[in-house]
């Protein structure tokens, strides 16, 4: 008779397959965003902005007191379609606050398993599972929030799903939205096309998701565009990873979108903050976005009188630059543009100081992260730009930090993760649009559209969802100027938009350098 194994020895077993060979997001990577992880089998790895396993967070119950009955196994999900009564039409522009209410704030992941607003509640192996406690008289509202987990890009958007998080738990802490708490499914797509669409579906038709909220598909969001469309379903931000967002009527972006926004985001950090023109640029080659950029700051850099005396393509892997700004310099650049991650940008600067050439670098939102101050000295004077009132500065974001640290303690925190933040104070500001029951997709795109010159509470510039093309809803960033540590913003003021020529009325500065 073969004598029966001892129940660590399957323990063990559950825990090799968990986080040896069949993981897809490497631990080293979560390990970077999120700080060092338990080996707890039981917590989504398809979770990227998951707090490290153990942590113990204010107001959060112990690891054996989850609040309300755990839902069965196949329990009934909230409907896929977004079936159920409509928000009455109402006029444009409505103030909407969240509104109040007793509500148990949960989260889901795909491992399944509910989060409570203030931390992480166990989870088991049921992947339905999440749904709010007994107690609870109104449906929830379901988003789901995913994209690149793992590699540059997933550490490149790593505040996204931290801010998300944090924003669901601090939004749940104060009654959810008009009363409904929210729950958000999360996955990582690995930058795959067809997992992505796979992804999409299964949040959909399984977890009962109304609208996609915040997501970092930075290579993968033109594959599920067109089912987004035809069933409806609406975005809440992108990651700027395709024009193609800028162009979708189920797309609603506050923040400057990948077609113009992101081309005048380089320019306006230049030209408002210095008056060299010859620029050299430089684009990866790693993800098509990065020549998406080039073509559009080619195409609208005579309108910003800057002159492109040099462009080429590099990798992100590269060690080193040197042969790019050698060719730069003698093509008589005296400003450098690096379409790139902030590890790229730092070691690029770094090659041409070794040749003692110093240009002025100038970057985008992208360079808006704490990755940057790896740079030290090497990356002081280094411009860039903000889309939301800038994180490290602005008393405006101090809920933002705040929130990330007490729901999400050592999670990443970013320009990328503000923009997060925001989209979420989007759907606070829509939420009386969701106070049926239960909350619809169609209610969510009327609140969305009933916006006119929003500017929430100062966040953004004054924005408006038109129903044709939104590749002009903002075309405004805030300059800044790395110093002391720091991005600064032109001028010392954390509020001054500096918004494209012609864009609107929204701010009186229109990229003019200063007098």
């Amino acid at each position: 008779m073969r004598r029966r194994r001892r129940p660590t020895r399957l323990v063990a077993s559950l825990l090799a397959l968990l986080f040896g060979c069949g993981s897809q997001v490497p631990r080293s990577d979560l390990e970077r965003t999120l700080g060092p992880l338990a080996a707890q089998p039981t917590v989504s790895r398809a979770d990227p902005g998951l707090p490290p396993a153990g942590t113990a967070v204010p107001g959060t119950p112990s690891l054996g007191a989850v609040a309300g009955p755990r839902p069965q196994a196949g329990a009934a999900l909230p409907p896929a379609a977004g079936g159920g009564p409509t928000a009455p039409t109402v006029p444009r522009s409505p103030r909407a606050a969240a509104g109040a209410g007793a509500a148990s704030p949960a989260v889901q992941n795909r491992a399944g398993g509910a989060t409570t607003a203030a931390g992480p509640a166990p989870v088991s192996n049921n992947r339905d599972t999440g749904a709010p406690p007994a107690s609870t008289a109104r449906s929830p509202v379901v988003l789901g929030s995913f994209g690149v987990g793992s590699g540059p890009l997933g550490a490149l958007v790593a505040p996204i799903p931290v801010a998300v998080r944090a924003w669901m738990a601090d939004v749940n802490s104060r009654g959810g939205l008009a009363g409904h708490p929210v729950k958000i499914v999360f996955d990582d797509d690995g930058g795959d096309p067809q997992r992505a669409i796979a992804i999409a579906r299964r949040m959909v038709d399984h977890d009962g998701v109304l609208a996609f909220f915040a997501t970092y598909m930075v290579t993968t969001l033109p594959a599920v565009l067109p089912y987004l469309e035809q069933q409806r379903i609406p975005m809440i931000g992108s990651s700027n990873g395709s024009e193609a967002a800028d162009h979708s009527p189920m797309v609603f972006n506050p923040q400057t979108g990948a077609d113009l926004g992101t081309a005048w985001s380089y320019l306006l950090a230049l030209t408002s903050q210095s008056d060299k023109r010859n620029v050299a640029v430089l684009y990866c080659s790693e993800a098509s976005t990065c020549v998406n950029q080039y073509n559009g700051i080619k195409r609208i850099a005579p309108e910003a009188g800057m002159k492109i005396v040099y462009a080429g393509q590099m990798s992100i892997a590269q060690p080193d630059y040197t042969a790019q700004m050698l060719a730069a310099r003698n093509a008589g650049a005296d400003v450098v543009m690096c379409i790139c991650d902030p590890p790229t940008q730092i070691r690029m600067i770094r090659s041409a100081h070794r040749q003692d050439w110093r240009p002025l670098f100038s970057a985008t939102y992208s360079m808006d992260q704490e990755q940057i101050k790896a740079g030290g000295d090497d990356v002081e004077g280094l411009l860039a730009s903000a889309t939301t009132v800038p994180y490290s500065t602005s008393p405006k974001m101090k809920p933002y930090l705040d929130a990330v640290s007490r729901f999400v303690p050592g999670g990443a925190v970013g320009g990328v993760g503000a923009a997060a933040w925001v989209q979420g104070k989007l759907l606070e500001r829509i939420a009386s649009f969701v106070s049926a029951e239960p909350p619809t997709r169609q209610s969510i795109l009327q609140g969305l559209a009933s916006l006119e010159r929003e500017t929430l509470d100062g966040l953004v510039p004054p924005i408006t969802f038109p129903d044709g093309d939104r590749d002009r809803v903002n075309l405004c960033v805030v300059p800044l100027r790395f110093e002391r540590g720091l991005f600064r913003p032109l001028g010392g003021d954390d509020t001054d938009f500096t918004c494209a020529p012609g864009w609107g009325p929204a701010h009186p500065h229109e990229g003019e350098a200063p007098k």
